[in-house]
């Protein structure tokens, strides 16, 4: 209730910040509003709707966000910030249509994600399986390795001070912001002492089993692999250049912020500031040149003095890929802050005064089909977020959509497709931005309005969803574990599990579902729906289902389509997943923080301080006359990474290509394509793992 009261009060302009996470098979959903709240003059977020729900569609979704606001006496909402998923947009399109001037955002830590993995995926290959190995899959095998002989690896840190310095690698994720480029930075710089480990793992015979022992010889080979080695060390260098300096920048705040108290401030909330971020580091990445680059040193090193000439030119290529499909992504992803966005660059009007005054006159030039105008001579160079640019280039750049089509943001986007805030636009526009100036009551009562859209609708709108993501994590009573990358979540506050409302959101999920509409059908033909009742069949036995006749229906996942029915499978449901996990898991857990807060470690650190071991290395070597440094000689295996694919996957010189929904690039080169690179007969994944 007093979530409802300062919503409708005090917060004016409120935002959808939603994430569904899928928790060792239990499917959560948070719903958080957010926005700038102009009494406390910070932004607030509120949590609320947290709990167990059933998959559904982004149909469904938008139906379960409408219910939860009802709730909340249905507020408005100005706009979204979710994942890329296409659910997510669908959910996006149905919400557009309940709400005016309703504007979605991608995550943009979830795009970075997308950048960096799909860029090492197509130029270096996937985390395939056993037998094959890529700079990818590295970041998961050394986690699994340290973790699955961890009795050994705490008996080797213990007996040998060197060890000390490397504790278990995070485990490298497809879909943690941090854990991926961490994990290449610490397999780098311990790798000397991960092949130790491993050869006197094999040298001991230690794995335990022959199966085991085969695992440890292949990940020593992987380690010892010089070609693979160079691939990481690109990808690392790449990370430390460009994508971790502008994801730090991503949880950071603007100035405005500065003033705050730390609990105020929020980081996420950087829109005004994005859209020149975004030309800065589109120039500084389609620029990138590893061969000259002083970032790429350390790949240009390793690569001369441990590869062949052949895999030299092999290696270099795989960068260039990396690099052009970095771009592509990016290119991609981010192009609606050239579009809808755009107006975002408004809120800067405090900092960059003139530059946002010329780009406001040129965009109202623009909409108003009439000459831009000339750049004035004290202007050709300036300054944006500290660094010096061309204000033709950035021009040209930020307006390049608009320029094609200048009636693109008055069908959608933010501020400028609402006609009373575009007029208050133009008469700030008279004053260039400067509040010093104003004069007319006119004028006086435009910048009062002027002032607070720009905090309302721009700086309290989120660019990633971050926020919900945590929460996701911390409602997971299984993300305990030390190795978990969502462990580092739950060291906060808890969301209580409540499944008060679980049944109210499948109901309307059920309501805009092709059951629900199909079942109507049948009752409106006076039809019974006895017939068309799905039953409870065999895992092997063919379904008789009308929804999918003559394919077979696993138990677990078998879903009815009579309402009453769905109701009480989602009452056991429910039941079900809270009988398994509150009271045991919570003790756990309780358990592991209270011995991490003892030694003062944080989850990364959780093994690190448990190094005690029953097994005596050292009593072993002195049994067979061997000698613990004996261990760390160790010659560069000659495996080779890449993977046994029909060729034309890694199509290195060349590739095929497709127009993607953004026809034009966004930043660096304006006349490049959009392109993707697309794979000549990839095999399915798993058929792959099964051969």
């Amino acid at each position: 209730y007093r979530a409802y009261l300062d919503l409708q009060e005090n917060v004016p302009v409120k935002y959808l910040i939603a994430d569904d996470g899928n928790k060792k098979g239990i499917k959560y959903k948070v719903i958080i509003v957010a926005g700038y709240h102009i009494i406390l003059k910070c932004i607030v977020e509120y949590l609320l709707d947290a709990t167990k729900v059933l998959q559904g569609t982004g149909t469904a979704s938008a139906a379960t966000v409408l219910r939860v606001l009802a709730r909340y006496d249905d507020p408005d909402l100005a706009g979204q910030c979710t994942d890329n998923a296409g659910d997510c947009w669908t959910m996006a399109e149905h919400l557009a249509k309940k709400f005016v001037c309703y504007i979605a955002v991608g995550c943009v830590l979830h795009i970075m994600q997308l950048i960096v993995i799909t860029a090492c995926i197509h130029a270096y290959g996937d985390d395939y399986g056993f037998g094959v190995n890529t700079a990818l899959r590295m970041v998961f095998y050394v986690n699994y390795i340290q973790t699955y002989f961890k009795t050994q690896w705490d008996a080797f840190r213990a007996s040998n001070a060197e060890a000390q310095a490397c504790g278990i690698v995070p485990l490298g994720s497809k879909g943690r912001w941090w854990s991926l480029t961490v994990a290449l930075a610490l397999i780098i710089t311990h790798r000397t002492i991960l092949i130790w480990f491993l050869q006197i793992v094999v040298g001991l015979k230690l794995a335990g089993s022959a199966n085991n022992m085969k695992m440890a010889k292949e990940c020593l080979g992987w380690l010892t692999n010089n070609k693979l080695m160079c691939d990481m060390i690109f990808i690392h260098c790449f990370n430390t250049v460009w994508w971790n300096p502008l994801m730090a920048w991503l949880h950071g705040v603007d100035e405005w912020q500065h003033n705050l108290d730390p609990p105020q401030q929020k980081g996420g909330y950087r829109c005004a500031a994005f859209v020149f971020k975004l030309y800065l580091v589109m120039n500084q990445l389609c620029s990138l040149d590893p061969d000259t680059h002083p970032g790429f040193k350390e790949w240009r090193d390793f690569m001369s003095a441990h590869l062949t000439p052949e895999e030299q030119a092999v290696e270099k290529k795989q960068g260039a890929k990396f690099l052009e499909i970095a771009q592509d992504m990016a290119k991609k992803h981010w192009g609606r802050w050239y579009k809808e966005l755009l107006p975002c660059f408004l809120g800067r009007y405090q900092y960059e005064t003139e530059v946002v005054a010329f780009l406001a006159e040129s965009l109202l030039a623009l909409l108003d089909d009439e000459p831009m105008p000339t750049i004035p001579e004290e202007m050709v160079q300036v300054t944006i977020l500290g660094e010096v640019v061309q204000l033709g280039d950035l021009r040209t750049q930020l307006l390049q959509f608009v320029s094609r089509e200048p009636g693109l943001l008055l069908e959608k986007s933010v501020i400028v497709m609402d006609p009373e805030k575009l007029e208050i636009v133009r008469i700030v526009a008279e004053v260039r931005f400067d509040m010093a100036a104003v004069m007319t009551p006119r004028q006086r009562a435009a910048a009062e309005k002027f002032i607070l859209m720009c905090r309302t609708v721009i700086d309290g709108k989120p660019l990633h969803s971050q926020t919900a993501e945590r929460k996701v994590n911390q409602l997971n009573p299984l993300a305990h574990k030390g190795d978990k990358n969502q462990g580092g979540d739950l060291m906060g506050a808890k969301v209580v599990n409540s499944a008060v409302y679980a049944l109210e959101r499948s109901e309307a999920a059920w309501d805009v579902s092709n059951e629900k509409a199909l079942e109507d059908s049948i009752l409106a033909a006076n039809e019974s729906l006895e017939p068309f009742k799905v039953r409870e069949e065999a895992k092997t036995k063919p379904s008789e289902s009308w929804i999918r006749p003559g394919q077979p229906i696993r138990r677990q996942l078998h879903r009815r389509r009579n309402k009453k029915v769905f109701k009480a499978q989602m009452e056991l449901f429910l039941k079900r997943t809270e009988q398994a996990n509150e009271r045991d898991f919570q003790k756990a857990f309780d358990q592991w923080r209270a011995k991490v807060q003892a030694n003062g470690a944080s989850r990364k650190h959780v093994y690190a301080v448990e190094v005690a071991s029953n097994l005596d290395l050292e009593g072993m070597m002195q049994e067979r006359n061997l000698d613990a440094e004996s261990f760390k000689v160790w010659t560069p295996s000659d495996a080779t990474p890449f993977l046994p694919v029909p060729p034309g996957f890694w199509n290195l010189d060349g590739k095929k290509t497709s127009a993607m929904s953004a026809k034009q690039a966004t930043g660096g080169d304006l006349t490049v394509e959009v392109l993707v690179l697309e794979c000549e007969a990839r095999p399915a994944m798993t058929k792959l793992r099964r051969a």
